[in-house]
Formats: C-alpha cells, sequence, structure tokens
C-alpha cells in the first residue's frame, strides 16, 4: 500500500507540473514586462478566480473522489451525470460574468475592459469541468492518462503561448490558461474512450434517474464542504483585496504574489500526495476496512515532504525571487517558507476527515480560522510580510481546531484512534 502510495502520487505530481510550469513560466515573465502596480492587478484578478475555483474543486473534486472510487453498475452514469452538470455550470459562468462585468472591476478598482471578466469567467468554468473530470480519473486509478493529456497540452501548446501573451498582455495571460484548460480536458475526454468509466445517456429519464443519484450522495455532504470552502477562498481573496486598498496596495500584493508562487508549488506536492491518499482511504472505507495506517503513512510522507521543501525553499529564496527580477524582496519568501509546514498537516487532516465523513469539522476548522486570519488582518496587515504571518496564523489555528476535535473522540474510530 505504501508503496503503491508513492508511485501513484508521482505520477499525479508529474502530471500537474506542467500545468503548474506553465502558470508559473506565465507569471514570471510578467512580472519582469509588467511594473509592480499592473503586476498587483493580475494577482488580484487572478485570487478572484482561484476564490471562485476553489470554493468548488475543495468541496465537490473530494467528494467526487470518494463516491466514485465504487465498482457500482450506477456510478458510470452518476460520472456523467456530474460532467453534463459541470458543463451547463461553466455556461451559466460565463453568462453570470458578462451580466456583471462592470461591478466586478468596479469592485476590485483594476484597469481591465469587460473582456476579461467574462474571459476569467470562462476559465473558472473550465478549470472546474477539468477538476472533476481529473477526479474521475484518479477515483478509477487513471494516472497515466492524467499525465499524457497535460503533457500534450504542455508540449504542443507552450510555444505560442507567450507569442499570445506578448500581444495581448495581461488578458492574453487569462486567455492562455483557458486554452490549456480546454485542450487539457478534450484530450481527457479522448483518452477516456474505451475505458468504461463513462454511460451513455440514452434517454430524458436516465438523466432524470442519475440526477437523483446524483442529488442524494452530494447531499450527504457537499452543503457543509461547499461552506466551508467559501469561507476559505472568501478570507483568501479579502485579505488581498484589503491589501490593495491600502497606499501602494498593489506593489505589496506583487511581492507577496511572486513569493507565493513558489509556495502554491509546494503546496501542490502535498495536496496531490493526499489526494491519492484519499482514494485508497475511500476505497478501504467503502470495502469495510480499517484506514489508519494508510493515514498515517499519508501524514509521514506529508511532513517529510514538507520539512524538505521548507528547508530547500528558505535557502535558494534569494535566487528563486531573482527570476522574477531586482524588485522583488527575498526575505519575504523566508518568512512564507514556514506556511507549508502547518499547511502539510492541515491537509492531511483535511482528506482523511472527508474520507471519514466528517464534513461538519471541516466548517468549524475553517470559520474559526477565517476569523482568526481576518481579525489580525484587519489590525496588522500593511504590507507583504504581514500578509505571509496571516496566512502562518489561519493554518495555525486550524490545526489547534482539527487536535480539540480528535481530543474529543469526533475524529476516529474507537478501534483507529
Amino acid at each position: 500500500m505504501f508503496a503503491k502510495l508513492i508511485k501513484s502520487s508521482i505520477v499525479l505530481i508529474l502530471s500537474t507540473v506542467f500545468t503548474k510550469a506553465l502558470i508559473f513560466f506565465v507569471n514570471v515573465f510578467l512580472a519582469r514586462t509588467t511594473s509592480q502596480d499592473m503586476y498587483g492587478q493580475y494577482a488580484l484578478i487572478r485570487s478572484l478566480v482561484n476564490m471562485a475555483e476553489t470554493t468548488v474543486s475543495s468541496s465537490i473534486n473530494p467528494l467526487v473522489i470518494k463516491e466514485t472510487s465504487s465498482e457500482d453498475k450506477n456510478v458510470s452514469l452518476i460520472r456523467t451525470t456530474i460532467l453534463l452538470h459541470a458543463v451547463f455550470f461553466n455556461i451559466l459562468l460565463v453568462v453570470l460574468g458578462y451580466c456583471f462585468s462592470d461591478t466586478i472591476i468596479s469592485l476590485l478598482n483594476v484597469n481591465y475592459n469587460n473582456l476579461v471578466i467574462v474571459l476569467t469567467s470562462f476559465l473558472v468554468g473550465i478549470m472546474i469541468l477539468n477538476g472533476i473530470l481529473t477526479s474521475i480519473f484518479i477515483a478509477k486509478g487513471m494516472f497515466k492518462s492524467i499525465f499524457i493529456a497535460s503533457f500534450v497540452s504542455f508540449v504542443v501548446f507552450s510555444p505560442v503561448a507567450f507569442l499570445i501573451i506578448e500581444k495581448y498582455e495581461l488578458m492574453g495571460a487569462f486567455g492562455v490558461f483557458a486554452i490549456f484548460s480546454t485542450a487539457d480536458f478534450c484530450l481527457k475526454i479522448f483518452l477516456s474512450k474505451g475505458s468504461n468509466i463513462f454511460s451513455k445517456i440514452t434517454s430524458l429519464d436516465n438523466i432524470k434517474e442519475s440526477s437523483k443519484m446524483l442529488a442524494s450522495i452530494l447531499a450527504k455532504s457537499t452543503t457543509t464542504l461547499i461552506i466551508a470552502s467559501f469561507i476559505n477562498a472568501l478570507v483568501f481573496f479579502l485579505v488581498r483585496m484589503m491589501l490593495s486598498s491600502k497606499e501602494g496596495g498593489f506593489v505589496h500584493l506583487a511581492e507577496f504574489d511572486v513569493a507565493f508562487q513558489f509556495i502554491i508549488i509546494e503546496m501542490l506536492v502535498l495536496n496531490t500526495v493526499t489526494t491519492v491518499s484519499l482514494s485508497h482511504i475511500s476505497r478501504r472505507i467503502n470495502g469495510g476496512l480499517s484506514s489508519g495506517k494508510v493515514f498515517i503513512s499519508n501524514l509521514a510522507i506529508v511532513l517529510a515532504i514538507a520539512v524538505i521543501m521548507t528547508l530547500v525553499c528558505y535557502l535558494s529564496a534569494p535566487f528563486l525571487l531573482g527570476l522574477f527580477g531586482s524588485s522583488y524582496n527575498s526575505e519575504v519568501l523566508e518568512v512564507m517558507c514556514f506556511i507549508i509546514i502547518f499547511y502539510s498537516f492541515a491537509i492531511a487532516l483535511n482528506r482523511y476527515m472527508i474520507a471519514r465523513n466528517k464534513s461538519i469539522v471541516l466548517f468549524y476548522v475553517s470559520l474559526f480560522s477565517a476569523l482568526a486570519m481576518y481579525g489580525y488582518s484587519v489590525l496588522n496587515v500593511e504590507d507583504a510580510f504581514s500578509l505571509a504571518y496571516a496566512y502562518i496564523i489561519y493554518y495555525a489555528v486550524s490545526i489547534c481546531v482539527y487536535l480539540f476535535f480528535i481530543l474529543k473522540g469526533v475524529y476516529f474510530d474507537n478501534k483507529e484512534a
């Protein structure tokens, strides 16, 4: 089990490297070719995209993995229905983005036109759609297909990405992300042929029947998970918006964002390992088997990886920030590195809570962590350093709340304690 977890995690990490590499290089390019103020505006809009996408993906994707790991004959029909609903949701997002584009631009106080908001609305939708499809592949153990889709999309599309950005600047960056995600999604659909992971919709009755099954599954815990995810995403966006409203705020936000790029990469690694673990834990729970050993192995791996990445990031901070140009302070990244230690413990507990259907615990974790982060930010956030401390406080409080519920006996079954 340990070897299988490591192997699956490595393949999935490699598959996500291409997506994150493209995003990283685009951000480096923009940071070096635009002013800090303009990059800060771009970072704020991107954080809005992340808030919308994370609210859905953080709550839905783990549940998709958990519920579609089964070999039940109805699951393939449910998978198909999930994708259909996600497509309709994507269309709805684009329409809403068009209708409220003026309001969003005014609220963010950025120098963008309405087309950027419509484009980012589509980007959110396709990211959610692609994330759901990837979760289905993870549940079925189709890690090689995920890798192939990401690799081919990166190789084919990367050569023209920077030409698009050079011509259309910041709007081109969001277009690049949208096109890449669309290509990745389409390739996954192509690779799913012959795998029998989806069922054909032969009639309206099929859709109604599968929609009822899907609604029944989502009703178990999705509402609580969505609320918890929304609280997380909202507070992360609000504290950034709070910083951007200060004098020179977009410059401070740019300093924070370029350093946070490396934290995102480290979070991605930890998230991938725990996501693979969630699939294994869910299969054992669905089969009536003990899952405690898988969790302990996962926690040990995650903490070890976090410590190594923190040390490497801290020691190489001057070099890493130098990639973005001489305007950015490496000391910000040196402080941020320690976010990963707290995040690693929190994300491991998060995945196990989801597998054990303890979604109410996730709600309380999100609520108290968000209140602590927001309260600190109102009083102290003035620059990139204070925003970094706000993130550390968020994950530190998360761990404390998790430990509270563990001591109260909510977390583990007695046989797994």
